[in-house]
């Protein structure tokens, strides 16, 4: 049985950066298609395209880094409400829709590079059954997630292909947060 390790690796960030680097030039070419002559049309395809350039990272980072899922939700919420406004409100009567999706958009890269950077490791399975033993509380809506308060840390350890992922966040009182966890306790039983 392999020992928690600390897990320095994000390999999911590309899927999720790369849709956000190219996200504002769309936003702003849809903010600028007015001034051009752009039709209407035209405008809001941009603004749709850079809306959904938003929302598939957003979207990766709900299933991937559970304790990035409010956030990503919340911002998912305002991209729809964004993409949708143009369609129920007269033209004349509203600012350009591109200038809170750029907004939107800043707020996006800050809950996606501010998760990532958030403690990972990696360790062995543990079963159900000893999680909620030992105070874990399984989530409702994933079967495969398990959460934990305690000591000031916010934890989330995920059963994935043959092992247990712990994401954290807050303060952790020592060097090994699994540890402190009684995660090292339950791989002895």
């Amino acid at each position: 049985m392999e020992p928690w390790a600390r897990d320095t690796t994000a390999p999911e960030s590309s899927s999720m950066l790369f849709p956000l680097a190219w996200s504002p030039l769309f936003l702003l070419a849809a903010l600028v298609g007015p001034s051009r002559g752009l039709w209407t049309p035209v405008e809001l395809a941009l603004l749709w395209v850079g809306l959904l350039l938003i929302a598939y990272p957003l979207w990766r980072l709900m299933e991937v880094r559970p304790l990035g899922r409010r956030n990503a939700r919340n911002f998912l919420v305002l991209g729809v409400v964004l993409a949708v406004l143009p369609l129920l409100v007269d033209e004349d009567a509203m600012f350009p829709p591109a200038l809170p999706a750029l907004v939107l958009w800043l707020g996006a890269v800050f809950t996606v590079h501010s998760t990532l950077k958030l403690e990972r490791w990696v360790g062995p399975v543990t079963s159900a059954l000893a999680l909620r033993a030992h105070g874990w509380h399984q989530d409702r809506t994933r079967p495969d997630l398990f959460l934990l308060r305690k000591h000031g840390v916010e934890a989330v350890l995920r059963q994935d292909q043959g092992r247990s992922i712990l994401d954290l966040r807050g303060a952790t009182p020592t060097s090994s947060p699994p540890h402190d966890l009684g995660l090292h306790d339950l791989e002895a039983e």
